[in-house]
């Protein structure tokens, strides 16, 4: 929205104008304003977005161990958050419109593996999470307009998880 009317009085005071984060400015009682305000607040979005390949996470997220001679099995399934980051101030929103599907919502994965542990050795399988990464610019609309067109030089990274990744070995 990049302008607005606002009639009305707020707590006894006309309504002279709205700043960029959508707060309203009242004049003090008795000021005159024809309630025609405009609105001028900062939009952002995620432009620019491109997949930055696959990677395992670092927090191990189930873990199966034992002595051999003996077969270790380990079945995930798990509904995980994406991880979101940014450089700067911008809505999940935002962030789910530029990668394309709604970073707020749980995705299940799931994976099985097998570990045959050699006889008088400790086996051990970790498993963590595998994530596809995207990475996009942020942009903004500089409180001017309502399509974000100026590039702020700032990122935001989105991880999405995709799959199960184990580590297996014995000692």
């Amino acid at each position: 929205m990049n302008r607005a009317k606002i009639f009305g009085v707020i707590a006894g005071a006309t309504v002279l104008g709205v700043l960029g984060s959508g707060v309203a400015v009242a004049a003090p009682k008795g000021s005159k304003s024809s309630g025609d305000v405009s609105v001028k607040q900062e939009i952002t979005a995620l432009k620019k977005v491109k997949g930055a390949g696959e990677v395992c996470g670092t927090d191990v997220i189930d873990k199966e161990t034992g002595h051999g001679k003996t077969t270790l099995v380990m079945n995930v399934k798990k509904g995980l958050a994406s991880k979101v980051s940014a450089e700067m101030a911008i809505s999940k929103g935002a962030i789910s419109l530029g990668v394309g599907y709604d970073v707020t919502k749980s995705i299940e994965v799931s994976k099985e593996t097998r570990f045959e542990v050699p006889k008088g050795k400790f086996g051990t399988i970790e498993a963590y999470v595998q994530y596809k990464l995207y990475r996009g610019q942020i942009y903004t609309n500089s409180g001017l307009g309502t399509e974000p067109k100026f590039p702020t030089g700032k990122t935001a990274t989105v991880m999405k998880p995709t799959g199960i990744c184990f580590n297996e070995w014995a000692s």
